[in-house]
């Protein structure tokens, strides 16, 4: 134990020392997001943070890690700023963790380059912004990722090292409050397990294929002590009243369909997420796969050892482990294990065309344009949801302006149709929704966030009661849709508002 201390100790001075890999780390992470922080978007889920924190629907969803660590940090409502920077930086340490557990496991087998590249792919990997814009929750998101990542590694240094049952207990409760966080961190714990065999194949050569196999599976045990942990908690919360929800859509499909036709479900799920390229996050995960896949069977041949490969294939899988689950389709805000996936393929790329300078240099520059695109995709990305908010506000402004012309607007709000749904661009799922979209129909509940977005802007607007509800949906059957004359209808007790 003394000497595992020793050893971090030196690797954490080994790159406080290097002042490259410190101002590289930073400047990517102001690239990737600079933009998005100093510009605040409303988006879908941010006029909901009283519902989440105060009115307790995150725990309702069974994310208690999440709730606990806004109301520790005491945030409750839409903080702009404050909260993508944060957020930023956790990813930024994230990568720090990964490079500093990497570096004292490989020793002297990596040169410094190897880590700068690993934390810039790492952090600017474009997949994020669809996790990152739900301002409620993207520092949970972060954190669970953190925490994922260290559980995972506090299990490996024990199971090698240390040889202690506590540590044991002390990684499985970090993992239950990383997937506690966002049910997706467990595909970074996945991941996480798969990258670890593979150090673990290249840093013990007398580890036999049963050794390696051992671990994992002892790994998978320790996530899945977690996972159950995690849902005794939740099972505890709904015990003590808290009512359960499905906003999450949580929901486990095994058993609903045969064997064949659900592995059917998971192959066109997966395969309907990959081949979705002109979503530039996607393009870099294809090519990124394909290159993995030829180094682990180039490396198994030359090792003569085939677990590398097999293992390199389960942590393909691993980023899809959440659709394999609910035999659903894959949500790109779920994928947050891409771009650790991407960033240790690229690092091994660098590793095997490091050998000789002019393969070096070419490796060097192709993996910085790649850093350097993909910061330009999530500024794009970042840009195109602003555009959304500023269209919202538009959009907003302007019936604020008609109702205040026009209407009584102490009367309560009766919002029917359904408002433009987003920007659309890029290929993307989540990035450039518009929170009047997603504000009509959220919670199921008459169109209340529509009118917090509104509200939101100064006004006091007032939700209507059920039989209010009730008439616009009657009136609005013979009304024009919004901005035309005659989307806009008031009664005695209502004013009812057609898109």
């Amino acid at each position: 134990m003394k000497q595992l201390k020793e050893d971090y100790k030196n690797t954490v001075k080994y790159f406080c020392k290097s002042k490259i890999f410190i101002a590289t780390v930073i400047l990517v992470t102001v690239l990737s997001f600079g933009y998005v922080i100093t510009n605040t978007a409303v988006g879908m889920d941010d006029t909901a943070f009283d519902r989440y924190y105060l009115e307790n629907e995150m725990l309702a969803i069974g994310r208690w890690g999440a709730y606990i660590v806004y109301n520790i940090l005491n945030v409750t409502e839409f903080i702009p700023f404050w909260l993508d920077f944060i957020a930023a930086s956790v990813i930024m340490f994230t990568s720090v963790l990964w490079c500093l557990f990497l570096k004292k496991n490989l020793k002297e087998k990596l040169p410094i380059g190897a880590y700068i590249i690993f934390a810039s792919v790492f952090i600017s990997f474009p997949i994020i912004n669809e996790i990152f814009i739900f301002e409620n929750c993207n520092i949970a998101v972060m954190l669970g990722t953190f925490l994922a990542s260290l559980g995972v590694m506090l299990f490996y240094e024990n199971y090698n090292n240390i040889h202690k049952k506590s540590i044991y207990v002390l990684s499985a409760l970090i993992l239950t409050f990383a997937v506690s966080m966002y049910e997706a961190c467990a595909q970074v714990m996945l991941v996480s397990i798969c990258i670890t065999s593979i150090l673990m194949t290249y840093t013990d050569k007398n580890k036999k294929i049963k050794d390696i196999f051992k671990y994992i599976f002892c790994a998978l045990g320790i996530v899945a002590i977690s996972v159950v942990l995690d849902q005794i908690v939740v099972k505890l919360i709904y015990l003590a009243g808290v009512k359960t929800s499905d906003v999450a859509e949580k929901q486990i499909n095994w058993g609903s369909y045969g064997i064949l036709e659900s592995l059917q479900l998971i192959v066109l799920n997966i395969i309907n997420a990959i081949k979705n390229i002109k979503y530039y996050p996607v393009l870099i995960f294809d090519v990124a796969s394909i290159i993995g896949i030829a180094i682990g069977i180039l490396q198994s041949d030359k090792n003569k050892n085939w677990m590398i490969l097999v293992i390199f294939i389960a942590m393909f899988l691993s980023n899809f482990a959440i659709s394999v689950l609910q035999l659903g389709s894959v949500l790109y805000r779920t994928c947050t294990s891409w771009g650790l996936f991407v960033a240790i393929i690229m690092m091994a790329v660098y590793y095997f065309l490091n050998e000789y300078k002019i393969t070096k240099i070419l490796a060097s520059i192709a993996i910085t344009i790649l850093v350097l695109q993909q910061t330009v995709s999530l500024n794009k990305l970042f840009y195109n949801d602003y555009k959304r908010y500023q269209k919202d506000l538009h959009i907003a402004y302007d019936l604020v302006y008609n109702l205040e012309k026009n209407c009584d607007i102490s009367k309560p709000l009766v919002i029917m149709g359904t408002p433009y749904k987003g920007m659309g661009d890029y290929g993307a799922q989540s990035n450039s929704l518009s929170v009047l979209w997603w504000g009509k129909k959220a919670f199921d509940d008459k169109g209340s966030e529509f009118i917090k977005f509104l509200n939101s802007l100064g006004y006091s607007f007032q939700n209507p009661t059920d039989e209010e509800y009730g008439k616009g949906k009657i009136e609005a059957e013979n009304m024009e849709r919004y901005p035309k004359d005659g989307s806009i209808r008031e009664l005695d007790d209502c004013i009812i508002i057609n898109f």
